[in-house]
């Protein structure tokens, strides 16, 4: 049986991607630091939060436990 602080961790794992989902999301003209301000988020702690979704998602057993997040090509200059 899973302890309170894992489920906790795991619950806001999930919240976590997906608010970085809706980042992601945001249109193309709209930066993360324009997205983080309307969010009301503070750009360290979204950059903080990405961090632990993904060392979450690479260290995870059960990778279906976590939200998939899709990736956005990047651009060719």
């Amino acid at each position: 049986m899973k302890s309170e602080s894992v489920i906790a961790r795991e619950y806001r794992l999930k919240e976590w991607a997906q608010q970085i989902k809706k980042c992601q999301s945001r249109p193309h003209n709209v930066t993360v630091v324009k997205w983080c301000e309307e969010m009301g988020i503070n750009e360290a702690t979204y950059y903080y939060r990405l961090r632990a979704v993904r060392n979450a998602v690479l260290t995870s057993s059960s990778k279906q436990d976590i939200v998939a997040i899709p990736l956005l090509p990047l651009e060719q200059y």
